[in-house]
């Protein structure tokens, strides 16, 4: 979530970013690599009562904890591996994302393999 205002107790903040639109275009960027929920706390209830993803679920934007795709520990994990990343600790992603791709090539499966070196490259 981006937000303007004054600082509350016990909520986690990243920033200051000068620019607002470099901030959603970097969130944006990182919810297909951490797909982590964003929608609110009603739009995932209704979600999980009519069992079906919204549509970030849809477009692999969110892991879809709603219609537990993943886990309640898992999705507590990527936001934690999201968090680890906006504070700069991106080190173990860029080795493991070069793991994948390493992997994907030698299985042969050349477009897996570069999407992984198009994330690595972002």
């Amino acid at each position: 979530m981006v937000y303007r205002g004054p600082r509350r107790k016990g909520v986690r903040y990243f920033g200051p970013y000068s620019h607002a639109w470099a901030i959603r275009e970097t969130l944006d960027l990182l919810t297909r690599v951490f797909p982590a929920r964003t929608c609110s706390t009603g739009v995932f209830k209704r979600h999980k009562q009519i069992e079906r993803p919204c549509l970030l679920g849809y477009i692999d934007k969110c892991s879809a904890p709603c219609v537990g795709r993943v886990s309640a520990e898992q999705h507590r994990q990527i936001v934690e591996d999201f968090c680890d990343f906006l504070s700069g600790q991106t080190d173990r992603y860029a080795r493991e994302l070069e793991r994948h791709m390493s992997a994907a090539a030698e299985q042969l499966d050349f477009e897996r393999a570069a999407g992984f070196a198009t994330t690595c490259r972002r």
